[in-house]
């Protein structure tokens, strides 16, 4: 007689365990916050990083970091392979989103205007500042280089009564809700007060 023995089969070596990740929505042109890729505890660890499917700019490292700044707008799905160095290879996956950069707000474009002829002492036709049609709303006017006696109103109404000669030039900014400042100038000449020459009564 000989003694014998049957070993069970050897337990197979266990598969990195991925920890779920997501891949946040991003623009053109936006760097992406990182994303380390990872194992929980008690998953084997794991000894090398695959990464496929990420979009155009975006790219992981040998320790598995994801990072860069989309090029491309597109959806798509990244592919995440993790090997142990007894060669067990575990998978995940996640979704993401590149949009296009958002357009630039408009500014606001501000219409032509005329300063009208001015002599001191003399109250001036009020002008009336305005944008164009289809162009954005201004919230706020700012106006400077008007002559003496003369000012404007917070809703870009020039007004009052010039009370020096001279020349110069208005220059006017109109700033939409969203911050937007559109420019625009007028020249403008003040007279002197007409001076009536002496006389005598017969």
């Amino acid at each position: 007689s000989a003694p014998w023995e049957v070993k069970g089969a050897p337990k197979p070596e266990p598969t990195p365990w991925i920890a779920p990740f997501t891949m946040r929505k991003r623009t053109v042109g936006e760097t992406i916050p990182p994303v380390q890729l990872s194992v929980p505890s008690g998953s084997p660890a794991v000894a090398k990083w695959t990464v496929s499917g990420l979009p155009a700019g975006v790219a992981a490292s040998a320790s598995g970091l994801i990072s860069g700044t989309p090029t491309t707008v597109g959806v798509g799905t990244v592919e995440v392979a993790g090997t142990s160095a007894a060669g067990m290879i575990g998978t995940a996956s996640a979704p993401w989103e590149v949009k296009g950069a958002p357009k630039p707000e408009p500014t606001p474009v501000i219409a032509p205007f005329t300063m009208p002829k001015m002599t001191v002492g003399e109250t001036i036709p009020p002008v009336q500042l305005s944008v164009t049609s289809g162009s954005p709303a201004v919230t706020k006017w700012t106006v400077s280089g008007l002559p003496a006696g003369v000012a404007a109103s917070t809703s870009g109404l020039i007004s009052g009564t010039p009370t020096t000669a001279g020349v110069g030039t208005v220059e006017v900014a109109g700033t939409s809700a969203a911050g937007m400042i559109g420019t625009a100038s007028a020249p403008w000449g003040v007279e002197g007060a007409p001076v009536i020459a002496p006389f005598t009564m017969p």
